[in-house]
């Protein structure tokens, strides 16, 4: 963190937790009085937050700070009043069919914009609860902790996990037939699959396994062995348990 982000941040006061344990809450500029959210993120894509922030785009909130310090990155972020969709979604049940079309056609603007940058934004946490609609009936997109940007990791992702399911479900398995095999198969698929997941720490699962979550790359390689080889050693007993019951 350079002098000038430490000052910068540094005008911005705590006023209320939002989601204290993902390190949300809403703060306040000393100077101007406004209001802000802060984040603090220990799994990123620093280049997601850089496009938006140098080119501010419709429907998603404005980002004003974003400091990188000790592996985590901070932002303050414009502050969006308004009731989340899966508020009013709660509260009235189901909703009158125009105001449904007219969300959609703001989702859909927004997710056009994003889509539109270069490279795309993919935002991947589409969900009502990270959606807001404000008091003038406008729909705001938040939430882009889980967001990518690089195509081509999407495109060798898809490549791999078609490959691993194709593997894992047409491979041959000796000394076994009939639903052994078909077992086998499956537990060789979720095998894969966990610690693919799990090691690629998907929707930031990391932040929530100990050592995994710490900032010292060593433990962190440390956890994410062991969860890893816990994951093999629990579907592995999946099949010890299936062979000593049909012995």
């Amino acid at each position: 963190m350079t002098l000038t982000d430490s000052l910068a941040l540094s005008y911005y006061r705590k006023v209320a937790g939002i989601n204290p344990e993902h390190g949300i809450c809403l703060v306040q500029h000393q100077e101007t009085g406004k209001f802000y959210v802060q984040k603090t993120l220990n799994i990123y894509n620093i280049s997601v937050f850089r496009q938006p922030m140098e080119h501010p785009l419709p429907g998603i909130p404005r980002i004003y700070e974003a400091v990188e310090e000790d592996g985590a990155l901070t932002l303050i972020e414009e502050y969006i009043p308004g009731t989340s969709l899966q508020e009013l979604l709660d509260a009235e049940k189901t909703l009158p069919e125009d105001r449904v079309i007219e969300y959609m056609v703001h989702l859909c603007r927004i997710l056009h914009s994003l889509h539109s940058c270069n490279p795309p934004i993919v935002h991947r946490d589409l969900k009502p609860s990270n959606i807001v609609v404000t008091s003038d009936g406008i729909l705001k997109l938040l939430d882009f902790n889980a967001a990518k940007q690089n195509v081509l990791y999407m495109l060798l992702g898809t490549i791999g996990y078609t490959m691993v399911f194709w593997v894992c479900l047409t491979m041959k398995v000796e000394d076994a037939s009939g639903p052994r095999q078909l077992l086998e198969r499956i537990v060789s698929l979720l095998i894969l699959l966990s610690v693919i997941f799990f090691t690629a720490n998907y929707r930031g699962i990391h932040s929530h396994t100990p050592l995994c979550r710490s900032r010292n790359l060593a433990l962190r390689i440390l956890g994410i062995v062991i969860v890893d080889f816990l994951l093999v050693y629990f579907f592995i007993m999946i099949l010890t348990i299936y062979d000593t019951i049909h012995l």
